[in-house]
């Protein structure tokens, strides 16, 4: 079953604190809630919505957040191939490439680096 999530402010006061917040804010370039559709192999195809993106001088940042309650690495392990679609995506939208790409557990406040 789906359960929503409450977002408590603490978290995003956290997140903006960031080092990661902290370069969102000073970017020439930030989206939010960017909803996309993506041709996958065959006639598959792949919808999403980036959570948050901001473009730095030598590319994109893409960062997804999660309030999941599992240490780093287990949300690395959930969400590693989602973030994988969504740095394709964002890459063939803008032509632009993406340079890094995060996970930001909101419950920590930790920023997952995803390789």
């Amino acid at each position: 079953s789906f359960e929503r999530q409450a977002v408590h402010l603490s978290w995003l006061k956290d997140f903006y604190e960031s080092s990661l917040g902290r370069r969102m804010l000073s970017a020439r370039e930030i989206h939010r809630e960017w909803a996309f559709n993506l041709a996958g192999e065959g006639s598959t195809l792949i919808q999403g919505v980036i959570d948050l993106c901001f473009l730095e001088a030598d590319g994109w940042v893409l960062v997804d957040y999660k309030t999941d309650r599992a240490e780093d690495a287990e949300i690395m392990e959930r969400y590693q191939l989602q973030m994988q679609w969504y740095r394709k995506a964002l890459e063939k939208i803008t032509g632009v490439p993406v340079k890094e790409t995060y996970l930001f557990a909101l419950r920590s406040g930790h920023a997952i680096l995803v390789e």
